[in-house]
C-alpha cells in the first residue's frame, strides 16, 4: 500500500525544484538591472515578511477549506507570481510579489508539515522529518543546478511550468487528507509554551538560512564565479544540508537535541572563522559552502523533533508556530547582512558566526538552568502533527 504522505512529498519536491531555481535567478537579475545588494535584501526580507503573514492566516484557512484546497491554491499562486516577477523590474513590484510568494511558500509547507505529522512519533519523528527535508533540498538543489542552463530571463517562465506541473500528482491523489481541525491562530501565548531552544534555535536558524538564500548568489558573484559554478556553489549548500539530515536526525532521536544542536553551532562558528581569516574562492568557497549548508539546514529539523516531543500544542499550531518563528528569523537575517554589506564583503559569515555564537550561549544557559532533562509532554489523545531556504 503507498504510503499516504508519499504523493505530497513528490509534488512538493517538484515544485522546489522550480521555487530552488527562482531562489539564485531573482537575486541575480535583480543585480543584472542595476538594484544594489541592500535593495535585493529588502526583497528577500519581504517573501519572509510574507511568509509570516502565511503562517497566522494558514491555519483558519486549513480549517475551512482542507489541506489539499490550501495547497494547490498556493502552489498556483506562487507560480503565477514567478511570471509577473519577469516584466515588472520595479523594486515596489517586487517587494509585493515576493511578499505573496512568502505567503504561498508558508501556507504549502505548514500543510506538508502538518500531514507529515499525522504519523510521526517521538521516536522515529527526527527520521520522519528528515526524509521531508532530504526531498525539499533535493527539489531545491536540482533547481539551483538549472541557473547555468540558458540566460536568465526563460528560466522565469521553466520556473513557472515545473511549479504547476508539480501540482498535479497532489491533485490526482486518492489519499485521505488530515482532518480539518479547528484551530487559534498562533499567538505570543503559544510561543512560550515551546522549548526555548527549539524556539530560539528557529529565529537563530532562520537568521542564517535567509541570509545564505538570499545573498550567498551575491557572495559568489563577489568571488568570480560564472552563473554555471554559482549554481554549483548554490546546490553544494543544499547537498551538504541534505546529506547532513539523517545522521543529525539520528542522533538528535538517539541522544539529547540541545547537545545535537549545540555540537552544530559550534562546528558552523569554526567554518565562519575560516571564511573569515582566509581567503575563499573558487572550489575553496564551494566547500566551505557545502559543510555550511550541512550545519545551517539542520537545525530547523532538529528544532521541530523538539518542540513536538514536548509540546502539548496540535499538528498544524506546532507547525505554524515554528515556520512563524523561522520566518521571523529570515527576515531579519537578510537586512542585517545587507546592512553589515555595505561595510564588509564577509557580511553573510559575520552574520552567521554572531547568530550561531548567541545559539550556543541559549543552549548552555538552558542546560544550566535545567539540569534534568524535561520529561516529553504527552496529549491525552495520539498526536496529530508536525519540516531547508
Amino acid at each position: 500500500m503507498r504510503h499516504p504522505i508519499l504523493p505530497i512529498l513528490i509534488s512538493l519536491g517538484i515544485f522546489l525544484i522550480g521555487h530552488g531555481l527562482q531562489l539564485s535567478l531573482l537575486p541575480l537579475f535583480a543585480r543584472d538591472i542595476g538594484w544594489t545588494d541592500f535593495a535585493i535584501a529588502l526583497t528577500g526580507a519581504s517573501y519572509f515578511l510574507g511568509f509570516v503573514v502565511g503562517c497566522i492566516v494558514v491555519p483558519r484557512q486549513l480549517a475551512r477549506s482542507g489541506h489539499i484546497r490550501v495547497f494547490l491554491c498556493a502552489g498556483g499562486t506562487a507560480a503565477a507570481t514567478l511570471l509577473i516577477l519577469e516584466f515588472s523590474p520595479y523594486l515596489w513590484a517586487w517587494l509585493l510579489l515576493r511578499f505573496i510568494t512568502g505567503c504561498c511558500l508558508a501556507c504549502m509547507y505548514t500543510v506538508v508539515e502538518s500531514w507529515i505529522n499525522e504519523f510521526g512519533s517521538n521516536t522515529h519523528r527526527g527520521r520522519l522529518i528528515s526524509v521531508y527535508i532530504i526531498t525539499t533540498l533535493v527539489g531545491i538543489g536540482i533547481g539551483q543546478q538549472m541557473l547555468g542552463l540558458m540566460e536568465l530571463l526563460p528560466l522565469f517562465r521553466i520556473g513557472a511550468i515545473v511549479m504547476l506541473l508539480a501540482l498535479l500528482p497532489m491533485g490526482l491523489s486518492l489519499v485521505e487528507q488530515p482532518m480539518m481541525l479547528e484551530t487559534e491562530s498562533p499567538s505570543l501565548t503559544m510561543v512560550s509554551t515551546l522549548p526555548i531552544i527549539a524556539s530560539t534555535g528557529m529565529v537563530l536558524g532562520g537568521i542564517v538560512t535567509g541570509s545564505i538564500w538570499t545573498l550567498a548568489p551575491l557572495v559568489a558573484q563577489n568571488s568570480g564565479l560564472t552563473p554555471v559554478e554559482i549554481g554549483f556553489m548554490m546546490n553544494a549548500v543544499v547537498v551538504g544540508g541534505a546529506l547532513a539530515q539523517l545522521p543529525l536526525g539520528w542522533l538528535s532521536d538517539k541522544f539529547n537535541r540541545a547537545t545535537t544542536m549545540n555540537v552544530i553551532a559550534i562546528f558552523t562558528v569554526i567554518l565562519c572563522g575560516i571564511a573569515l581569516t582566509r581567503p575563499q574562492e573558487g572550489m575553496a568557497l564551494i566547500m566551505l559552502m557545502f559543510f555550511l549548508g550541512g550545519t545551517s539546514l539542520s537545525i530547523y529539523g532538529i528544532c521541530v523533533s523538539e518542540a513536538n516531543d514536548k509540546s502539548e500544542l496540535n499538528r498544524i499550531q506546532i507547525a505554524t508556530i515554528l515556520l512563524l518563528l523561522n520566518s521571523a528569523g529570515s527576515i531579519i537575517g537578510p537586512i542585517a547582512t545587507g546592512l553589515v554589506a555595505i561595510h564588509s564583503d564577509k557580511a553573510l559569515f559575520i552574520v552567521t558566526l554572531s547568530s550561531m555564537i548567541f545559539l550556543s550561549m541559549i543552549i548552555t544557559l538552558a542546560g544550566r538552568r535545567t539540569p534534568k532533562d524535561i520529561a516529553a509532554k504527552q496529549p491525552e489523545n495520539d498526536f496529530y502533527g508536525a519540516k531547508p531556504g
